[in-house]
């Protein structure tokens, strides 16, 4: 039996699914030892905890005993990813980082599913990332799962993912294009893509037109915000004077009012904290007000950059479909109503699956080369060189995946000392201030390549958005091509 898999790797939750060749269909997977106790039946919590004989954990038993043992607990890793974060796990006494954290959570899902099917190789996954990863995110997750022993088929874009899961687009071959938008809101990112679907000589297309987003904006925020005002307004104390353990405590009720209100119009709790044991009722008022106060700014300054800056304006928009566990919250759904100035369609299929289901479709797509259905994408953020103390970019933002720049020359810098180049830094942003960008990897040179200090860049991505790179002589001649490297 083959065992193609797609993962949804979230900042709260994962979901997976995988892809059924004979039924030609996905079907949720949860490994049973994710989801003894998860109040989903098929997705578990993002949190992995170290025992400290050196077993992983990983699921609803990690986040119970995270809770109890945060020093030895890691919660929403997705957040860190890219970035210097450390953590000592108490248990053990090592240091990890995001790379190691996301390696051993992907270790332990491989072990658990080819557990759950008798010892069965896993033959690929497909793994979705916030369409406002960069290079250096996505080229983490790859590794990681790859160290893991997962064979990565493909990243495939959340929005993209939910585009094919949701089947928004018109099943009638005949339909004229139109234009829909992804509101992809989980628990640390938010991602708005705009997509033209339509159908060219026979073959349905799915165009990436323009997309945006926020990196660390979620449910993870709206939790933050409820866990403060329930310690400040009802318990009255001290925030600085929480201890880890209380702090994960006062999230879990945080995350349950949150959930609980999105079906309620008020939710009731209680509370023992030492003197401070109360009695306190959110309402879905409350609720509301904290989210509007903490996302309207950045979810409409989001949506302006993907609408606006693909030529369009909010008319334009044939359809806004809802993505991700967080747009449960009616205070979500509110906002981006009001934004577009009526009310949405209800989503076909349920926000939180969508994105594993379209990672799951695309294995079957991969297995048995579907060609009546073709799917564009394109860059989020160009890429370029530092120039002239700016950011200088060869790969303009929505250039398409799996080309490459035009050819462009410069000068290699020498080490005044070593008389040795020091390498040619890439970063990848939107804008010309190089303080605005970020530096995604790094291209080491052999000067005898290049012995007239002439050296051309081409700068490209494959199919899941991973940055390329190749490098020729001032005669044109190709010397080096390869994975831009993040060292």
């Amino acid at each position: 039996m083959s065992l193609y898999l797609g993962i949804d790797f979230g900042t709260s939750t994962n979901y997976i699914t995988r892809w059924d060749q004979e039924k030609r269909t996905v079907v949720p997977v949860c490994p049973s030892k994710m989801a003894q106790y998860a109040s989903h039946r098929n997705w578990f919590p993002n949190v992995i905890y170290y025992e400290a004989n050196g077993n992983k954990v990983v699921g609803s038993t990690a986040q119970i005993q995270g809770i109890r043992y945060p020093d030895s607990a890691v919660f929403s890793v997705k957040r860190e990813i890219g970035t210097q974060w450390t953590k000592q796990i108490r248990n053990t006494g090592k240091t990890v980082g995001a790379f190691e954290v996301c390696r051993d959570i992907f270790n332990v899902i491989n072990n658990n599913i080819r557990e759950d099917f008798g010892g069965a190789l896993i033959d690929g996954v497909v793994i979705t990332v916030p369409y406002a990863y960069q290079h250096r995110e996505r080229s983490l997750i790859q590794k990681a799962a790859n160290a893991a022993g997962l064979h990565v088929i493909r990243l495939l874009e959340e929005p993209v993912a939910a585009a094919l899961a949701q089947s928004v687009f018109s099943q009638d071959q005949d339909a004229a294009p139109r234009k829909v938008l992804i509101f992809d809101l989980g628990g640390g990112t938010l991602d708005v893509t705009v997509f033209e679907f339509s159908k060219q000589d026979g073959v349905f297309v799915i165009e990436v037109l323009n997309t945006a987003g926020h990196k660390k904006l979620g449910g993870d925020d709206i939790d933050e915000k409820l866990k403060t005002k329930l310690v400040e307004d009802a318990l009255k104390i001290d925030l600085e004077e929480q201890d880890p353990l209380k702090n994960q405590e006062m999230l879990k009720e945080a995350r349950e009012a949150k959930e609980a209100l999105s079906e309620e119009e008020d939710y009731e709790m209680y509370l023992e904290y030492g003197a401070h044991d109360v009695d306190w009722q959110f309402t879905r008022e409350t609720l509301g007000s904290l989210v509007d106060s903490e996302f309207r700014s950045k979810i409409y300054d989001v949506l302006d950059d993907a609408v606006f800056d693909a030529g369009l304006e909010e008319g334009d928009i044939d359809e806004v479909v809802l993505v991700g566990g967080s747009t449960n919250v009616p205070a979500i759904r509110a906002l981006v109503e009001n934004y577009f100035g009526r009310p949405l369609l209800k989503n076909r299929k349920d926000p939180e699956v969508l994105v594993g289901e379209g990672a799951g479709l695309y294995c079957g797509m991969e297995i048995n080369g579907i060609a009546n259905l073709r799917i564009i994408q394109k860059v989020s953020h160009a890429i370029g060189v530092k120039s002239g103390g700016k950011m200088k970019p060869l790969l303009q933002r929505n250039s398409l995946y799996q080309k490459f720049s035009e050819k462009e020359f410069f000068t290699l810098n020498r080490d005044p000392r070593s008389g040795m180049n020091t390498g040619i830094d890439i970063y990848q942003g939107n804008s010309a201030r190089i303080e605005t960008c970020t530096k995604i990897g790094r291209i080491a040179v052999n000067l005898m390549d290049f012995p007239d200090g002439k050296i051309g860049i081409r700068l490209g991505t494959d199919e899941s958005g991973i940055v390329l790179y190749e490098l020729y002589n001032s005669s044109g001649q190709c010397v080096e091509q390869d994975q831009l490297s993040e060292k």
